[in-house]
């Protein structure tokens, strides 16, 4: 019996040691892998520029969405909002701390790059640097 308690006790300490939290708002343990957190379709629940909230009324005509098949190693998405619809290939960065898109759509070519700042099971909050402008997008899955 003793032994056993033990056994369980060292293995959870291992356990929790190698646990870290890859995001300041990510959860402490999660089942899905990273990947698998980030694949499906969002609605973009709220736009911040440097801290300030943007207006919300028109944010139920923006969504991006990331998916894979299945048949291939690739991933790939698509963005839409009021002025643009546009198809993507993603990729996470070694770290898996940043997603790149990369935007290539005849008259749209664009590569961005993407701070995960929170990936949950359901909502994702990621940062995008652009013009000296630190935007911060919120997602919730549909």
């Amino acid at each position: 019996m003793r032994y056993s308690t033990l056994i369980v006790t060292l293995i959870s300490i291992v356990f929790l040691s190698s646990c870290e939290k890859k995001y300041p708002d990510g959860p402490f343990i999660s089942f899905l892998s990273i990947e698998n957190r980030v694949l499906g379709s969002y609605k973009v629940t709220e736009i911040s520029d440097n801290g300030i909230i943007a207006d919300t009324s028109q944010l139920s005509d923006y969504r991006i969405s990331f998916y894979r098949k299945k048949s291939e190693d690739s991933k790939y998405g698509n963005y839409e909002s009021p002025t643009i619809k546009a198809d993507f290939t993603w990729v996470l960065s070694s770290d898996k701390k940043f997603i790149e898109l990369d935007f290539n759509n005849g008259n749209y070519s664009s590569k961005e790059i993407f701070r995960i700042l929170e990936l949950r099971d359901k909502t994702m909050k990621i940062e995008w640097v652009i013009d000296g402008t630190i935007r911060v997008y919120s997602l919730e899955e549909n």
